[in-house]
């Protein structure tokens, strides 16, 4: 069994995934789509469930398929830390849309136009142990007429 120690590096690297541009939903940045559900919702945050299946919003398209990406990421990182499923109780993503009180952190990553936004993540072990991280983006809800889709 791989040690426990790793699922801290594997929370950063789900992290890292999920805050590129190269995370797609329908061929256009992820976190854009789900702003954009959020907003629509009338709220300013979004929590994704990936180990359990569920979500604090009505499943759009858009979780839907950013869950299933990362629950299988998830697994692949598990097996390859040679760590049983088991090992993990629960594993969520937390994003929180328009923090204002992160625009000094987005100014000065050269964001000043784009609101910003937090994403955590956190995963928790079967002894209950939490291991997390967070990082500080800028994004606007996606607009499909100011964006480009991808190929793939």
């Amino acid at each position: 069994m791989g040690r426990r120690a790793n699922i801290k590096h594997i929370a950063h690297g789900l992290l890292h995934g999920f805050m590129s541009r190269n995370n797609s939903a329908g061929g256009y940045w992820a976190i854009g789509k789900l702003y954009l559900l959020v907003v629509r919702e009338g709220e300013n945050s979004l929590t994704i469930d990936l180990w359990n299946g569920t979500s604090s919003e009505p499943l759009a398209p858009e979780v839907a398929e950013v869950r299933a990406h990362y629950a299988s990421w998830l697994r692949r990182a598990l097996r390859h830390h040679a760590m049983p499923p088991e090992t993990l109780a629960h594993a969520e993503v937390r994003l929180e849309f328009e923090r204002s009180d992160l625009r000094a952190i987005a100014l000065a990553r050269g964001y000043p136009d784009d609101p910003p936004f937090l994403c955590r993540v956190c995963l928790f072990d079967d002894r209950s142990r939490e291991y997390a991280a967070q990082a500080v983006g800028a994004c606007h809800p996606h607009n499909p007429i100011r964006e480009s889709r991808s190929g793939g």
